[in-house]
């Protein structure tokens, strides 16, 4: 019942329409933006213009994951386990 919604939300930047970098310029935490290089191309480069106007974004393509196959829990686990660990990024 949302995809209507999300449709008109995210029209023209899952096809590479630029985000407006004044909506995330204020965003100074660190991000972790993770794709999965199985997913479809369109949520590919959705990831990509979000790591691209987050000051502080790290992206990571991760093989063996995709929007369109079972859920591979522990390959996101390690992830963020790394950026949110000890030594990570998100601390």
């Amino acid at each position: 019942h949302t995809l209507p919604y999300d449709a008109a939300l995210l029209d023209g930047y899952m096809d590479g329409k630029p985000l407006p970098v004044s909506l995330w310029s204020a965003v100074t935490m660190p991000a972790l933006v993770l794709e999965g290089t199985e997913s479809p191309a369109s949520l590919r480069h959705g990831a990509q213009a979000l790591a691209n106007v987050l000051p502080n974004a790290q992206l990571l393509s991760k093989k063996g994951l995709g929007h369109t196959k079972k859920l591979a829990a522990h390959l996101i686990a390690e992830e963020l386990t790394a950026f949110f660990g000890p030594n990570g990024k998100g601390r």
